[in-house]
């Protein structure tokens, strides 16, 4: 790949540059995409395919990499896709990022024009990124016919794990998540934090698994239930599952794997604090979180020994294979933090750095959401420790900065001493302790009740994080048309034009 020099349209060149790059296509729609993993012999899956990124002249010099999602519909539901691609509802691409790295983002609305319901924009759910600027900031719109650049800048100390993203335009998440806009991101493993994780942790599956309203059914990797999953994997050796749960109206869900040994090995991208940590018969993962599981399913029982049930549905079967790669022993490690969430437990809180949020259906502290007026104002580089009422009904995810749960015993599910981004469980007096650091970054950062309909009704709010010293992203990209000749992405069932009619995309 040539070295990023100058910035051109990316747009306009991206077939251009597949072929000379000679890029393989990954698959689309609900092919696989497989992928070599670390160990020799085992491959990684993903249903979704992946998130396509370039390397050249064409990403500008301020970026190592960049590329363009469409956020899409195929008639019936929203979705994402490859630049041009057929629209994946309920099923984006796996985007996946390596720490260290800046990469540009351009959300390239295809939906119809003329409906201010197709006014959209882009969220990480679970990024350590700076949420001003051009950067994870959801009051940005991109309107229907025009682009909108995200820059993602993952710091060299971005610890690795399984995060997702999804449309988060206020008043308008309720109908576009719940209809299909969403997709993973992986942020690939990081040695600088953690030079010694283990090789099975190399060998990966995903899961994304999305409770619809309704009809009580399952819509696992873009599948609609009844019908489960069937994942290949190897007989006889340990691999990782990066499983997402998102329940739009907020509900947790009971995760379970039979027939196979499995055990919990990291919580909303973030190690777990041992790992495997001890084993439980299930687990329950709240609305919007994520959970990573060491699993191996020993090839000698029976011809499907791996069942996933999500709510007492099976959404996955494993099928095995013949095992031809090394196998490796789950030992007990104790993995390392980034230097963002060192220190919390033990840390010094002074009576300004406590606060106390209450959250309600349509309210958070009494306050509906407004983008102009901060919930709260809050110190850079420094820890607090909030109380959260309310999180067993209404679950409370925080932009930015992981939690860590100090409520002694617990919140529910959540672990004390364990970290989290969505909190959906209470203590034992009803609410649930929290700290965390506000490092890296600050600025604006979002919170809010992760039932959809509920941050929709303004259950939503945000606090200002200001200190010396603190880094600002000041760098605001607007919207602009990107295209003439209007067209839109493929739809499913061969429906869309792709072709531009020779017109250069992307110039403001």
């Amino acid at each position: 790949m040539v070295h990023c020099r100058r910035r051109r349209n990316l747009l306009a060149t991206a077939t251009a540059v597949m072929a000379l790059a000679q890029i393989p296509s990954p698959a689309v729609g609900r092919g696989v995409t497989v992928v070599r993993s670390a160990i020799q012999g085992a491959q990684n899956h993903f249903p979704a395919g992946l998130f396509r990124w370039y390397q050249g002249k064409e990403c500008g010099k301020e970026v190592d990499y960049c590329g363009v999602i469409d956020f899409c519909t195929d008639g019936l539901n929203y979705g994402y896709a490859n630049y041009g691609e057929q629209c994946q509802p309920f099923n984006g691409p796996t985007i996946r990022l390596a720490p260290g790295k800046k990469y540009k983002l351009t959300l390239r609305n295809t939906l119809p024009q003329g409906n201010k319901n197709n006014t959209s924009n882009l969220h990480t759910h679970g990024l350590h990124i700076v949420g001003s600027g051009d950067g994870d900031d959801v009051t940005r719109e991109v309107q229907a016919g025009e682009c909108m650049d995200y820059i993602w800048d993952i710091g060299r100390d971005h610890p690795g794990g399984t995060h997702w993203y999804h449309a988060h335009m206020h008043g308008l998440a309720e109908k576009q998540v719940g209809g299909g806009a969403f997709g993973m991101i992986i942020v690939e493993d990081n040695p600088r934090i953690n030079p010694d994780v283990p090789m099975w942790a190399k060998y990966e599956r995903v899961l994304q698994i999305f409770s619809q309203l309704g009809d009580g059914n399952l819509i696992v990797n873009g599948v609609r239930g009844p019908t489960p999953n069937y994942i290949q994997v190897e007989g006889d050796r340990w691999f990782r599952l990066r499983v997402s749960a998102i329940d739009w109206i907020g509900d947790t869900g009971d995760f379970e794997i039979t027939g196979c040994q499995y055990a919990k090995i990291a919580s909303d991208g973030i190690w777990s604090s041992v790992v495997p940590m001890p084993q439980e018969r299930s687990y329950s993962i709240g609305a919007a979180s994520r959970a990573d599981f060491a699993v191996r399913c020993p090839s000698a029982s029976k011809r499907w020994p791996g069942v996933v049930r999500f709510n007492d549905k099976v959404v996955a079967v494993f099928q095995l294979t013949q095992a031809v790669s090394q196998p490796y022993a789950l030992q007990i490690w104790e993995p390392s933090l980034p230097p963002s969430l060192q220190g919390i437990k033990e840390a010094f809180v002074p009576p300004q750095n406590t606060y106390d949020i209450t959250m309600t259906l349509n309210t958070i502290n009494g306050r509906s959401w407004d983008p102009l007026v901060p919930l709260h104002i809050i110190q850079y580089d420094e820890v607090h420790e909030w109380t959260i009422h309310g999180s067993d009904k209404h679950p409370f995810h925080k932009h930015l900065y992981h939690m860590l749960v100090v409520s002694p015993g617990g919140c529910g599910q959540h672990k004390e001493g364990e970290f989290y981004d969505t909190i959906a469980g209470a203590d034992s007096e009803g609410s649930c302790r929290v700290r965390f650091r506000a490092a890296d970054f600050g600025q604006r950062e979002l919170l809010h009740c992760h039932s959809l309909p509920h941050s929709d009704f303004g259950a939503m709010a945000w606090v200002n994080v200001v200190g010396t010293n603190m880094p600002r992203n000041d760098n605001v990209s607007p919207a602009r048309q990107c295209m003439e000749g209007y067209t839109t992405t493929k739809q499913q069932g061969g429906g869309g034009n792709n072709n531009n009619g020779g017109k250069r995309f992307g110039a403001p």
